[in-house]
């Protein structure tokens, strides 16, 4: 009874008045209506944000890829003229400063820059706080690395590095910048929950493959099938916005571009097939040769994971310190090659050139043969080096190039000439 009167004395248990009852503290922030939709609205700003910053990264990047490879074989084409050794060795010393200027920014200031970066992203969006690959030193070595590793020639693409600077932004902006680097700011400072942040960096995914291909649509289904296994519909419509957001900048800016206002870009630099000269109608007959380009596709993709794999694991116990000696056939007056016309020229032209309907005779079926030999090789043994990387444009790559040589096969099988 004397513990009880003691307890009614300090006022922590009373049974005669319920205003005296015990109860919990409650820290839960009370979100009344206003502050939803402030916090919607800030959102949707920051959607919007994403997506400009994104695109503007990504055409940062293809407009620098197209210039270096266009002063590169500009320089090249010119010096040829005099010297083909002098030529060859330009070209080779160009791309190895590149290629090194990528690997020195990976290694020495960015390691989490390295590689495609999906990987990780699609563990962060599944609950795996991966150190470091947030940060802005990430995301400069990404941009920079990529446009080293792509415009050096590599077997490389710079579709994956976008899908992983798209989530930089996001992030960094989610945060308001980076304090280590005094780039902040508090007004940005609104969202750092991890529901939140997963959010904004989904957007950032489908941001980055919406400005590699030009594909809202295409952006918003690989954040939904590819990175993240938590999805909510509100975050499809922001995603979706997002993505819509970078294809206004890019097509904005390939407008602007086509003036002559960044260098050597044109229409380069973005995927674009042109069809309108491509065939309507097909016959039963055609599915054969389209199922076989369908199971080629299928066993050289699973070859090409085995060998990176075998390759990776190779590679870190063993370095290949041999040279191997490479003959060049150069063509007879008023004659081209049509091998050193797939090599000789960005991922991106060459797949244009591939895919289209004005450049059916121009290339051999031994040159493609030879190409997607050489080319396949080159990706498997690129693949898992310390540059950023993306395997988007090599798969494009090889694709296209058997898919054209079955098509060559297909031709002469059935004897039909609108077969494109």
């Amino acid at each position: 009874m004397g513990a009880k009167g003691d307890l009614d004395g300090v006022g922590l248990l009373s049974t005669t008045n319920n205003r005296n009852c015990v109860e919990s503290l409650d820290y839960e922030a009370q979100r009344g209506k206003l502050f939803v939709g402030y916090n919607a609205g800030m959102k949707w700003f920051f959607a919007l944000l994403i997506g400009i910053g994104t695109g503007f990264a990504a055409v940062f990047i293809n407009i620098s890829v197209e210039n270096f490879a266009g002063w590169k074989f500009s320089l090249t084409f010119n010096i040829i003229q005099k010297s083909y050794l002098a030529g060859c060795l330009i070209y080779i010393l160009i791309n190895l400063a590149l290629v090194f200027s990528s690997v020195s920014i990976i290694t020495q200031f960015a390691p989490a820059a390295a590689g495609s970066g999906i990987p990780e992203i699609k563990g962060y969006l599944n609950g795996i706080d991966i150190p470091g690959i947030l940060l802005l030193r990430t995301l400069i070595g990404k941009i920079f690395g990529s446009i080293g590793s792509v415009g050096g020639g590599l077997a490389l693409g710079k579709e994956g590095p976008l899908v992983h600077t798209g989530a930089c932004i996001a992030s960094l902006l989610g945060q308001g910048g980076s304090t280590k680097y005094h780039v902040s700011s508090r007004w940005l400072q609104g969202f750092k929950s991890d529901r939140d942040r997963h959010g904004l960096v989904t957007c950032g995914c489908a941001a980055g493959v919406a400005a590699a291909f030009r594909a809202p649509v295409g952006g918003v289904l690989f954040a939904l099938e590819e990175v993240t296994s938590w999805w909510r519909s509100q975050l499809m419509w922001r995603v979706f916005f997002t993505s819509a957001i970078v294809a206004v900048v890019v097509c904005a800016a390939m407008e602007w571009c086509k003036s002559g206002n960044c260098g050597h870009f044109g229409l380069g630099g973005f995927i674009i097939w042109d069809i309108s000269g491509g065939q309507e109608d097909y016959s039963f007959e055609e599915l054969l040769p389209m199922a076989v380009i369908g199971v080629i596709g299928g066993l050289l993709g699973a070859l090409f994971n085995q060998l990176t794999i075998y390759v990776t694991r190779w590679r870190r116990n063993y370095l290949h310190k041999k040279g191997n000696r490479v003959k060049f056939y150069c063509s007879k007056e008023k004659e081209y090659n049509d091998l050193a016309t797939i090599f000789f020229n960005t991922q991106d032209d060459a797949i244009r050139n591939l895919f289209s309907a004005k450049t059916i005779h121009e290339f051999s079926a031994q040159s493609l043969l030879a190409f997607v030999v050489m080319f396949y090789t080159l990706a498997v043994i690129t693949f898992g080096t310390a540059v950023p990387a993306g395997q988007f444009v090599p798969g494009i790559m090889i694709g296209s190039t058997y898919g054209r040589l079955v098509g060559i096969f297909t031709v002469n099988h059935y004897k039909k000439l609108n077969i494109e």
